[in-house]
């Protein structure tokens, strides 16, 4: 397949797909608020900084992401290709 000639249901394809991430990221967003707000009240309790208790979420989840710069900036035209296919910009 190729980005230049998307069909009319390569394009509604895109669309929906791109419509569900919109969604997905926008609970993402709301998961991590409420997870704010659960270590700042951690935080109050044990007397420590919720940089921390982050600290230790983040090391707790680290995972390997070598290379992650250079392939997004590798997939950075595509992503511009489809988003302008599904009428973003």
């Amino acid at each position: 397949m190729s980005l230049d000639s998307l069909t009319p249901d390569e394009t509604t394809k895109i669309k929906t797909t791109i419509a569900s991430g919109e969604q997905v990221l926008q609970e993402i967003d709301d998961l991590k608020e409420s997870m704010a707000e659960y270590v700042h009240g951690l935080s109050e309790e044990l007397g420590v900084k919720p940089k921390v208790i982050n600290k230790a979420i983040r090391l707790a989840h680290k995972q390997n992401k070598e290379n992650a710069i250079q392939e997004a900036q590798e997939e950075m035209s595509e992503v511009e290709i489809l988003l302008h296919a599904a009428g973003k910009i």
